[in-house]
């Protein structure tokens, strides 16, 4: 935890500790496990490995990176052979007002270990996800595997005594335990179980589901557009809707702020983000394969930037900046830096092929295009569901991204104009850190953004 602690910060000495403290801790589990094998079922070597990984993944240095993501595949099949994925490793913990004095303590004790290995599995889930949308990789476990009870609330599970902690188990029994699926069509079912469950833990394994489901979803469009007469449009469409549904559902409860702020929201939008846009042919477009590649990908990306799909992704893009900007200071980590670089992808992309170049929305009013300002980083209203359904309007971010949000939108960044949105999406990120160091990946996000903006100059 030191490491961790240390390696995240923006001291340069402190980052150059913790990532020496992650090094050695690395190097010794292994040992250890190599060493004598039992100790793969050790309950603190795996929580500690866990977090060398997320150290690793976060660092921002490459090698370090290469590492974590090579070693989570070893971590995960450990925890899968243990059969720790399973409902069936977590047996239910019988509890009454009878059970006192030693046997209580030893089932409070056991029920400890127990909850302890669900918490490690639903962070390696979440891990697992976060790194997923951080390197644009498949996810290593499989949302159909993964049915692990959901862990209990917060509050029982930092119960300082035993008799406190049957007392709350016994005040708030709920019958069976739940699992994900159990929430998966019915998100609204977490309003029911909220002083049961952890919330927090459950609305990130929900976003872990959901991007996996839309990840499952953005390969086969991909394959689609390559081989267009094999695959039936209607079923990819079909399947676009039910996911949308399922993600509009999250959505409505999330909005609900059930837990604490955090990133929730945010990866909601990301979500919805990659659902509608093809992101690693615009990862191409943007020129970071070279520009040949960039020429082959033009075509599907031009037809992709007149659709519908586009202004939604440009939506939840500026939804993304909606959210980020409302962090408290200093709060932004390294997931939510990548989200931001993500959402100035879409923009790039949709800002370049939208309108013809050299044409400004500003300037299309004598064509008898609608020229309303819709300000795509506000709540939705009426005239961002027309610019979603219809093109109507002029899209464009409603603020000063360097002094917060301006009531009488006064400032305002069009999405013509790529340059000045990315420059935008960079000032938020600055914002957070009032021009104090920042985390060293957030550093490299900053420069790779500021380099897609000058790529744009000529």
């Amino acid at each position: 935890m030191a490491a961790a602690g240390a390696a995240l910060t923006s001291d340069p000495a402190l980052i150059k500790l913790g990532c020496a403290i992650q090094e050695c801790v690395r190097v010794t589990i292994l040992k250890l496990w190599e060493d004598d094998n039992t100790l793969v079922r050790d309950l603190q070597l795996l929580q500690a490995f866990c977090v060398v990984l997320e150290i690793g993944l976060w660092s921002g240095f490459e090698r370090k990176v290469e590492i974590a993501e090579g070693l989570l595949q070893p971590m995960l099949t450990m925890f899968r052979r243990d059969g720790k994925f399973k409902r069936s490793a977590y047996s239910d913990i019988m509890i009454s007002n009878e059970l006192e004095g030693a046997a209580l303590n030893r089932t409070w004790l056991a029920w400890v270990v127990s909850e302890s290995y669900k918490r490690l599995a639903f962070r390696l889930l979440l891990h697992d996800s976060s790194s997923s949308v951080a390197l644009l990789v498949n996810p290593l476990i499989s949302y159909a595997e993964f049915t692990v009870p959901l862990p209990l609330s917060e509050d029982i599970w930092s119960c300082s005594s035993a008799e406190h902690w049957r007392a709350l188990c016994i005040s708030r029994a709920s019958g069976q335990a739940l699992d994900i699926s159990d929430f998966l069509t019915d998100p609204e079912a977490l309003l029911v179980h909220r002083d049961t469950i952890d919330l927090r833990m459950a609305s990130f394994a929900l976003l872990s589901y959901s991007w996996s489901l839309c990840w499952e979803y953005a390969q086969l469009k991909s394959l689609q557009r390559r081989q267009r007469d094999q695959w039936n449009t209607l079923a990819m469409s079909s399947r676009c809707g039910e996911l949308s549904r399922l993600v509009d559902n999250l959505r409505m409860v999330f909005s609900l702020r059930l837990t604490k702020p955090d990133t929730v929201t945010m990866r909601l939008e990301l979500v919805l983000l990659h659902l509608h846009m093809p992101f690693e042919d615009i990862k191409i477009f943007a020129g970071l394969e070279g520009p040949e590649r960039a020429r082959s990908v033009c075509p599907s990306i031009c037809e992709w930037a007149a659709s519908e799909s586009a202004r939604r992704s440009v939506y939840h893009a500026a939804q993304i900046i909606r959210e980020a900007r409302e962090m408290p200071q200093g709060s932004m980590g390294p997931i939510t830096a990548i989200m931001l670089y993500h959402a100035s992808l879409a923009f790039l992309a949709y800002g370049l092929l939208a309108t013809p170049r050299g044409v400004c929305w500003e300037a299309l009013s004598t064509t008898g295009v609608s020229t309303e300002e819709v300000f795509l980083d506000q709540p939705e209203d009426a005239s961002i569901r027309r610019f979603l359904q219809r093109g109507s309007g002029t899209p464009c971010l409603g603020c000063s991204m360097e002094s917060g949000p301006i009531s009488n939108m006064s400032k305002r960044v069009y999405l013509s104009e790529p340059r000045s949105v990315i420059r935008a999406v960079v000032d938020v990120l600055r914002a957070n850190f009032h021009n104090r160091p920042r985390p060293c990946l957030l550093d490299k996000l900053v420069q790779l953004m500021m380099a897609l903006e000058g790529s744009l100059s000529g």
